[in-house]
């Protein structure tokens, strides 16, 4: 019992992470940094879609408006991070009960 609330609290932090992380690399995205310099805007342009891989619907015939990447980008990261937190705090408890016994 004590795993599954282990790792539902890391799949809350992961997921809150994910979308801090969607939130963030957008707004990166969206500022105009080219102006400033170009090798980090180069550098935002590639960590976005290493991050945030759905954001690439946008740029397909698939979602027509922006503001429906940008939820899905959100949603999509906050369930991607979760599970991936979920499943990386849920090993360790599992590896640590395992250890202890």
């Amino acid at each position: 019992m004590r795993i599954f609330v282990t790792t539902a609290k890391g799949a809350a932090i992961g997921a809150a992470a994910g979308a801090g992380i969607a939130i963030l690399m957008i707004s990166l995205d969206n500022m105009n940094l080219g102006r400033i310099s170009i090798p980090l805007s180069s550098f935002i342009d590639r960590a976005v879609f290493r991050v945030c891989p759905l954001y690439a619907l946008g740029f397909t015939d698939v979602v027509k408006s922006m503001t429906s990447v940008i939820i899905i980008t959100i949603i999509s990261n906050a369930l991607l991070y979760g599970a991936l937190f979920a499943l990386i705090v849920g090993g360790v408890a599992l590896f640590r009960r395992v250890a202890r016994v």
